[in-house]
């Protein structure tokens, strides 16, 4: 794939999203984790994606402004990060390809994004429903997951039964950089066994590990999900591979 045939915004979103088909994803990789200026859109369009996710414009909400706001910043720096990298290309373009290298694949690929969540869940009203877990839940969404961490922390230590507030509280611990606490809980996930979080809690807890310098121990987490044979198996298998190329 050449520069000037380098996929659409449509198609960077689909592979942000896990919907392009392996082929139509490999295809992307080789290209974009090959060319800075195509690795910098990436990056760019990834962060509108994150801002994006926090904002849900209801009317009357006093927290709607600012990640509006939010959003408008996110894109005023993918701007800045096209044009900056468009220039520098035209002066410079051979190192700077040079210099994207698996490593540089590996991290994007290890990158912990927050899942999403909706109060409804696979098991209808159950603890899951408490409104301890809910307020927590609220923060979350809003993007603030340090005190998302702090309150679903103490939701557990009421109610240590409640997996799913034990995964969502390894996520924003990771998230906001306590990735010790993170990968603690997401070990306790994986440790009760098949509930509705188990592959994520695997995969995420794969990726902190890979973050953390503990390759062989992403590795096995991986090697689990991919036997799961899960909605999550093909991006573990990816990230085998970019392992195996480092």
């Amino acid at each position: 794939m050449k520069c000037a045939q380098a996929a659409s915004a449509e198609d960077t979103e689909r592979y942000l999203t896990g919907q392009l088909p392996d082929e139509e994803q490999e295809a992307f990789e080789e290209h974009y984790f090959g060319c800075a200026e195509c690795f910098a859109r990436l990056e760019a369009m990834r962060a509108i994606q994150t801002a994006a996710r926090t904002v849900k414009p209801h009317a009357g909400s006093r927290w709607w402004m600012p990640g509006a706001l939010g959003i408008a910043a996110a894109l005023a720096i993918a701007v800045s990060l096209w044009l900056w990298w468009g220039n520098t290309r035209r002066a410079v373009p051979s190192p700077l390809v040079r210099a994207t290298q698996p490593a540089d694949r590996l991290a994007l690929l290890a990158r912990v994004d927050p899942p999403s969540w909706s109060p409804l869940t696979l098991r209808g009203s159950g603890p899951a429903q408490s409104s301890s877990f809910r307020a927590a839940m609220k923060i979350y969404q809003s993007g603030d997951y340090a005190a998302a961490a702090r309150q679903l922390d103490g939701v557990v230590a009421q109610e240590p039964a409640l997996t799913e507030a034990r995964f969502y509280l390894g996520i924003s611990s990771i998230v906001s950089g306590n990735s010790a606490a993170g990968i603690e809980q997401l070990r306790r996930v994986v440790a009760e066994g098949d509930t509705p979080w188990l592959e994520q809690a695997r995969l995420n807890l794969a990726k902190a590990l890979i973050a953390g310098g503990d390759r062989a121990g992403a590795r096995a987490e991986l090697e689990q999900v991919a036997a799961i044979r899960g909605d999550l198996a093909g991006e573990a298998r990816k990230l085998l591979d970019a392992l195996a190329a480092k």
